[in-house]
């Protein structure tokens, strides 16, 4: 990650990462130019996607996308009970929770079948779901393109592939959370 802290730095000071004409990713400045000392090889950049720093930004960048509603059953049930809710007092709007409670508050019908929600809850899990996925397989893509990159040569990316680079960059420069940090920890790991 040493090498990459000039990168991280341009990145959080509003620069964004572009594909380099000469292969590898360089910081771009928001005056158009390039940034001094922020190109990143094929090299340094497939060591960090190999790297255990690279599973914890991903997987942060992933939670941060949502694909973290799929890492357990008791969350995704937590989350289609809080998504559901309830229908209020004898079936009024009062204490009307979720889903149910939206439909019902604004006057869509007055009394809303329970499949309704229950469809609207999957479709958001399965959703959230399906761009975590999406991430991951980007990640991988680009993993491995730049180990499989001959010794001495550079990958050319496209500007796609940077961009996911980059919000992994992003996303590793910054602190995590009280969770993570104490998960981190329970695993033997230092966050």
């Amino acid at each position: 990650m040493l090498p990459l802290f000039p990168a991280v730095a341009a990145l959080t000071s509003g620069g964004k990462l572009v594909a380099h004409s000469a292969g590898g990713l360089i910081v771009l400045s928001s005056t158009g130019s390039y940034v001094a000392g922020t190109y990143i090889s094929t090299a340094a950049l497939a060591s960090f996607l190999t790297g255990t720093t690279t599973a914890l930004a991903v997987s942060g960048t992933a939670t941060a996308i949502g694909g973290a509603a799929m890492l357990g059953y008791g969350t995704i049930s937590g989350a289609v009970i809080s998504l559901v809710g309830s229908a209020g007092f004898f079936g009024t709007t009062i204490g009307a929770t979720g889903i149910t409670g939206f439909l019902m508050s604004i006057g869509l019908v007055p009394a809303v079948p329970v499949i309704i929600p229950i469809s609207i809850a999957f479709f958001s899990l399965s959703l959230l779901g399906l761009i975590g996925y999406k991430f991951s397989r980007r990640v991988k893509q680009i993993r491995q393109k730049a180990t499989q990159t001959p010794t001495g040569e550079e990958a050319r990316f496209t500007q796609r592939e940077a961009k996911t680079v980059e919000k992994i960059l992003k996303n590793a420069g910054k602190p995590h959370s009280w969770f993570w940090r104490t998960l981190m920890n329970f695993l033997g790991r230092r966050a």
